[in-house]
């Protein structure tokens, strides 16, 4: 095993569980109200970039592990089922090649 190789899937491993970290504290305390007990929990965004960091067999976790606190918000699990579907294709794709990702910035201009 190229030790180069290990070190870069333990980076984005560790920069992975990172993303989640924060994706599982931002949906927890800091829940968005919206109107008539409607929630938004924006740590799905650091789901969906833990999916896009970590090793393959476990990118659906990511998504997984920042909507926990749906459990707690919204009081059931149904959430759960569809952001860990969502990990799995975002991944897959990705992998694959079939997705590639395009970073916006204001100031990039078309060619």
């Amino acid at each position: 095993m190229n030790p180069r190789t290990s070190s870069d899937v333990l980076h984005r491993a560790l920069v992975g569980a990172g993303f989640c970290v924060i994706g599982l504290l931002l949906n927890r305390y800091i829940p968005i109200e919206l109107a008539f007990g409607i929630s938004l929990l924006a740590g799905n965004i650091f789901g969906v970039l833990a999916a896009l960091t970590l090793p393959w067999p476990f990118s659906a976790l990511g998504p997984l592990i920042t909507m926990l606190p749906s459990l707690v918000v919204w009081g059931h699990p149904g959430a759960l089922t569809s952001v860990f579907l969502e990990g799995l294709v975002i991944a897959f794709l990705v992998r694959k090649g079939k997705i590639q990702l395009v970073l916006l910035c204001p100031s990039a201009k078309p060619a």
